[in-house]
């Protein structure tokens, strides 16, 4: 099936860049988390090289620099995928986490409390802090 515009073929592609979103042809989410992974995992190997010398202070710059901005950008467009779907950013970016505070790499910390002494949001909550500032920016307008 051919489509025109302007009397020129718009042709078909298996994927195509929008506003930084990778939309593909079965609309679903596969190319855009394989491209936000390459950019998380990026970002993970400069925090590891970065780690033996650099203080907490620094790593977390890093961190809201390559990763976190990747991952917060059109959260809420992506994020409402399937989560397992995610689960590769998602392990990527706990990798990132355990490389912030200088801990011994034997004592097994929770997740959960890594996140909280480096003061970042995971993934999940990251989406539902966008949901919520957006839910209350809409309303407010609703209600002026």
């Amino acid at each position: 099936m051919n489509i025109f515009c302007s009397r020129q073929t718009i042709s078909q592609v298996d994927s195509a860049k929008y506003l930084g979103i990778l939309i593909d042809s079965k609309l679903n989410w596969t190319s855009h988390f394989d491209n936000v992974g390459k950019k998380v995992a990026c970002g993970a190997s400069v925090l590891f090289k970065l780690q033996l010398f650099a203080d907490v202070h620094l790593l977390r710059i890093v961190y809201f620099s390559l990763v976190c901005s990747h991952l917060i950008y059109r959260i809420l467009n992506w994020a409402t995928a399937n989560w397992s779907s995610m689960a590769d950013i998602v392990t990527l970016n706990n990798r990132n986490i355990r490389s912030l505070p200088k801990v011994n790499r034997r004592e097994r910390i929770p997740l959960r409390d890594l996140f909280f002494s480096a003061l970042i949001l995971q993934i999940k909550d990251i989406f539902n802090y966008e949901f919520d500032k957006t839910y209350v920016q809409n309303l407010s307008q609703y209600h002026s």
